[in-house]
């Protein structure tokens, strides 16, 4: 057994990363060992979502343990998310990693976040992580900080180096700060321990390659791979639904929802009236989407009031405005005049549709915002500066 704990350490390499992807069943498992794949994880999102549980709340220890269990045997070797152990008690945590160890476990993920969106005390989480390193000594233990993850625009830094120091000096075999992007800030936890860094692959944000040459030892794919497999089923699902409708009542109106272009055709071919789509799929289709009229009759619909009195506009954002030069989380425009950007027209008139929470607004871009037209008309007097 001592064999498998060293092999899986051993794939830990600064530079040439260990891409690691999660499973939430026996049947993704088996699938990514009989990929190739020479270790897996598993993922704490797509456990507790195919138990019908909420994540990260510590109410899937059972679940958990069975499916460590179940995928010990197969032909790869598995570290198992343990959230925040389960327990705040160090000797029910050892215990339970003692069990998976025995069930085939060679290394764990244990988290400071907890479910009230705080971070544990530094010192209790050491105390947990020695546990686990004396009670199963070999156990990789892979220590997350929530750091990025709790708090992805604002990130403190400096926290998240004491944090990783203090758990790396507790005994800890890995670091993992998931949410964390930026280059420097990656260099910066590389350099500040000699535990091997875990990041989580963020798509468009980043690559394997950058990832190997910042110093990067490990890449998980956290919960996409359930997320990608579940729009995949919920896609043929959503076609067919449709497609019933149509057979059952020719004479329906069905406006359906599609994620991508691909969907949009499927759902139309399957007797779709109208097909609306919230995300990009190319820059003026989405631009002339979301500003038609039909848009708003759709999302009355989707909210189920008669009396919802909802508008678009376009709001041009003034070189002097407050809002210019900051993110849309720091403008607080949901919680200020509540209303949603759905997308920002750029000075060279590119459209940025959907976009992240720390987007930067600049001078001369153009809001495409939703809300009730009082509420835009007090926006638009603050934008204009």
């Amino acid at each position: 057994m001592t064999a498998t704990f060293d092999e899986f350490r051993d794939l830990h390499r600064p530079g040439n990363p260990l891409v690691l992807p999660n499973a939430w069943d026996y049947t993704s498992a088996a699938a990514l060992a009989n990929a190739g794949f020479r270790a897996i994880g598993t993922t704490s999102l797509g456990v507790a979502a195919a138990a019908g549980l909420p994540d990260a709340t510590g109410r899937t220890l059972a679940e958990t343990y069975a499916l460590t269990r179940r995928i010990g045997g197969l032909p790869c070797l598995v570290t198992v998310d343990i959230e925040s152990g389960f327990s705040e008690h160090p000797e029910d945590v050892s215990r339970l990693v003692y069990d998976l160890a025995s069930a085939g476990a060679v290394g764990v993920n244990i988290e400071d976040g907890r479910p009230d969106g705080s971070l544990a005390d530094v010192g209790r989480q050491q105390e947990l992580i020695r546990a686990i390193k004396r009670r199963v000594p070999p156990m990789f233990v892979n220590a997350r900080t929530d750091t990025h993850w709790l708090h992805p625009t604002e990130p403190d830094l400096g926290e998240t180096l004491d944090r990783v120091r203090a758990y790396r000096d507790a005994g800890a075999d890995g670091v993992f700060v998931p949410a964390i992007a930026d280059p420097t800030d990656i260099r910066a936890v590389v350099d500040a321990t000699d535990a091997p860094l875990n990041v989580l692959f963020l798509a468009g944000r980043h690559t394997v390659t950058e990832l190997a040459d910042l110093g990067v030892a490990r890449i998980s794919t956290g919960s996409l791979l359930f997320r990608a497999a579940l729009g995949a089923i919920t896609a043929d699902i959503l076609n067919d639904a449709v497609l019933s409708a149509r057979v059952l009542r020719p004479d329906l109106f069905i406006i359906s929802r599609a994620e991508s272009e691909d969907a949009i055709h499927k759902l139309k071919r399957a007797g779709a009236d109208r097909v609306i789509s919230p995300y990009h799929i190319g820059a003026m289709q989405m631009a002339q989407t979301a500003l038609r009229p039909a848009v708003v009759d759709f999302v009355e619909l989707a909210t189920s009031s008669e009396n919802f009195d909802l508008a678009m506009e376009e709001i041009p954002i003034g070189a002097r405005s407050g809002i210019a030069g900051r993110t849309i989380v720091a403008a607080n425009l949901r919680q200020r005049y509540g209303v949603i950007v759905v997308g920002i027209q750029r000075q060279d008139r590119r459209m940025d549709f959907n976009p992240e929470p720390d987007t930067t607004i600049h001078g001369g871009d153009k809001l495409v915002v939703l809300g009730h037209p009082d509420s835009l008309k007090k926006l638009e007097a603050e934008a204009a500066g």
